[in-house]
């Protein structure tokens, strides 16, 4: 999960806990996608706080949250919302409690790519009926920024008669190089890219500015230079030097992490102007903001190509009568990008990144993805909607997804009805196989074409392998339907977690030859007959493969308020021996399947059952969920899921309860342990929520109801609708 996105959602999550907006109407503000610009690659937004907190309150979970025997819960979960927002504040100089009582109506985020290499951020919030508070919060925020060592002083802009107030901020603790002689430990946040450049060549710092104001009085105002379009043109886009006469003569443009310098200056700007307030750390980003709200302007974000075919194809959906309580948008390669722009150089991962891996595939087709998301709405807990804009022809591996709509997706006979979660869907696996080449030999063949031609030969031909034709003797042999079912163990611990891939097969003798062939000399696995059934059962560690590190171009890990420093190029390079996703898996084709369980024991639930199970297709909660989900339009789908949230959820509250999540091999703990781990690969990280004194999870479970979603495959891309069912729904 990138960090712009755990921002969306810490902003979410703390304006429902703590936020009191009053929504009194004046001026009719354009909504922050009118005001942000058209290369802000990440973006979410809120109609208003106080609609959401109205309509969160009314759902179950709000119900649950509320709940006194929570409050502990809920105190640890602000603390975590106000950690993982540190980010911001660093940026921004903003905390979330500087924000309580701000928003009286839209409230935008967006992560902008200015230029290439540089990131910017902004947050433009509707203050009508809470003028008061927001000239409060600038106080506040100027007399803490002052506190931290911060310098403030005011600007004059063409854009708006108001000042805009700018901070010079310190440096936060990650973002400070590793104690090393560096020439570039003279750069100054307050010089241009050039300017820094001279100085780390010289190796001689630059002096500050001598408009920087410092005095007793935080509040007092030195008189700035007026920033105007004549002298800089910095609202049109200009660079210093360059004009209108003499457009040749612009500013070298930086270049990779020389570029970086300018998008990592440590400042932050403020305005308030009529009801909006505009925070951001890129003095041209804000300026731009402020043009737009003047009108005219058709450079924002709602004008932008990708973010209007997302948002109509879930508008086309949604009731028009009706505003969607929240919004968001995303352009992800371009945003992973400007989150690597938002990276200081020695913070980043070594080896290739996945963003230059995805782009080589082809995942730049992907133009952008968004969508909106009600709570009590519609007759639902939540429901959301969200569109894929990938518009053909695909190159190299893109090509492999192929995900055909059908009209059969009733749980197949052997699926048990005490199953959390059941999936299924169609893929074109032959077509994916056709294709997965390129994606195989960036990755393993390290770039080498031909890797994966040679890889199925040695498979083929090899006297000493398996001597499979991978193609021929099994996928040829394979359907396109795949399902999924996720269970638990009880007692709950840290291997609890249950799960199982079905691949329906058009030839089971001929699949089974081909697994056998496949397995039958591999030491880390065992053939058992069990049942009557083939099983092969992995029992030992494979050995490690070739080491490949991948860079998501992400921010630092987001759970610490100050996340420690990763890896430089002259530490060790010491990384932790990497884990199969499946360290205990079971395999067996049977039942017209191609099965692989996370564990045996659930394989034989699945496959060879001591009793007569009752059947997920007769289960109440599936009936009712399948019923909503054939009321969805449109009518076709190419996947569709299913949710016992009750079921879903009780390893996840457990570990917690126990502070075990972190050590957990769930596939939810290990992502987690990805995201908020401490920097080092195969690191567990600290648990950050006290789950000692929550409540059993018998007083939880009554609040969480079925939920449901469905995909259906489009000309352009996908679109994805999904609900959450109130408990007692009949």
């Amino acid at each position: 999960m990138p960090r712009f996105r755990i921002i969306s959602l810490c902003l979410v999550g703390y304006l429902l806990l703590v936020c009191h907006a009053r929504g009194l109407k004046a001026e009719q503000l354009p909504p922050s996608e009118k005001l942000l610009p058209n290369t802000t690659q990440g973006f979410f937004a809120i109609n208003s706080v106080e609609r959401l907190s109205e309509h969160w309150d009314k759902t179950q979970i709000g119900h649950l949250m509320a709940d006194p025997v929570m409050e502990p819960f809920t105190k640890d979960v602000r603390r975590q919302f106000e950690d993982r927002w540190s980010s911001v504040h660093d940026r921004l100089g903003l905390t979330l409690k500087d924000l309580q009582g701000v928003p009286g109506g839209d409230v935008g985020i967006g992560l902008i790519a200015p230029a290439p290499g540089k990131a910017a951020l902004a947050l433009v919030i509707d203050v009508t009926g809470n003028l008061d508070k927001a000239n409060e919060m600038l106080e506040n925020v100027t007399k803490t920024q002052l506190e931290r060592g911060a310098k403030r002083l005011e600007l004059n802009v063409e854009e708006c008669p108001e000042k805009v107030i700018q901070f010079d901020l310190p440096k936060s603790e990650f973002e400070q190089e590793p104690d090393k002689s560096e020439p570039h430990s003279n750069l100054m946040p307050w010089k241009s890219g050039q300017e820094n450049r001279e100085s780390a060549a010289t190796g001689v710092a630059a002096p500050r500015p001598t408009n920087s104001i410092s005095t007793d009085d935080p509040i007092a105002e030195e008189t700035a230079p007026k920033v105007s379009d004549d002298d800089e043109s910095i609202a049109d886009g200009k660079k210093p030097g360059q004009s209108a006469d003499n457009p040749a003569a612009k500013a070298e443009e930086p270049a990779g992490d020389e570029a970086l310098e300018e998008s990592t200056a440590r400042q932050a700007f403020y305005c308030l102007t009529g009801n909006l307030l505009v925070i951001a750390d890129d003095l041209d980003v804000l300026r731009g903001i402020l043009k737009r709200k003047q009108g005219g302007s058709a450079d924002s974000l709602a004008d932008h190509e990708a973010f209007q075919v997302v948002m109509e194809r879930c508008k086309s959906d949604y009731d028009q009568s009706n505003q969607p309580q929240m919004r968001w948008y995303l352009s992800p390669l371009a945003y992973a990008e400007t989150q690597r722009a938002a990276t200081p150089p020695h913070l980043r991962r070594k080896g290739k990144s996945i963003i230059e891996v995805m782009r080589n595939q082809g995942v730049g087709a992907v133009k952008g993805l968004g969508g909106l998301a009600d709570f009590s709405s519609e007759g639902f807990e939540l429901v959301h909607r969200t569109s894929v804009y990938a518009p053909k022809p695909y190159e190299n591996s893109m090509k492999m997804l192929v995900l055909p709509n059908r009209d059969d997706f009733a749980p197949q006979d052997w699926v048990p009805r005490d199953v959390a979660t059941y999936t299924t869907l169609y893929f074109d696996i032959l077509n994916a196989f056709d294709n997965f080449g390129p994606l195989f030999d960036e990755l393993v063949g390290q770039g080498a074409k031909g890797a994966w031609e040679e890889t199925k030969e040695s498979l083929k031909l090899d006297p000493h392998g398996p001597q499979v034709d991978l193609r021929k003797d099994l996928i040829e042999h394979l359907g396109e339907r795949v399902s999924m079912l996720t269970d638990y163990q009880l007692p709950i611990t840290t291997t609890s977690e249950r799960l199982l891939f079905a691949i329906e097969v058009k030839d089971a003798e001929a699949v089974a030859k081909a697994i056998e062939k496949l397995l039958q000399n591999d030491p880390t696995v065992r053939r058992r007959e069990i049942a009557g059934r083939i099983i092969w059962e992995v029992v030992g560690e494979e050995a490690e493969p070739p080491k490949m590190e991948f860079d998501f171009g992400d921010l630092p890990p987001v759970a610490p308020a100050h996340p420690p420093k990763q890896k430089t190029p002259w530490d060790d390079d010491e990384e932790d021996k990497p884990k199969r996703l499946l360290p205990h898996a079971a395999v067996t084709v049977c039942n017209g399947h191609l099965f692989v369980a996370s564990h045996l024991d659930f394989l034989l639930k699945i496959i060879a059952p001591e009793n007569e199970p009752d059947l997920l297709r007769d289960d109440v909660d599936y009936r009712l969920v399948a019923a909503e989900i054939e009321k969805l339009e449109p009518e076709q789908k190419c996947f569709r899921f299913f949710s016992r949230t009750d079921e879903e959820y009780r390893p996840t509250y457990e570990l917690i309860r126990q502070n075990k999540m972190p050590e957990s091999e769930t596939m939810l703990a290990r992502m987690l342990n990805v995201l908020f781990g401490e920097g080092k690969k195969g690191t567990t990280r600290a648990q950050k929520i006290d789950g000692s004194e929550l409540p059993e999870y018998q007083v939880v479970r009554r609040y969480l109801g079925p939920a449901g979603m469905q995909v259906t495959s489009e000309k352009d891309g996908w679109f994805l609708k999904g609900f959450t069912l109130s408990k007692d729904a009949e």
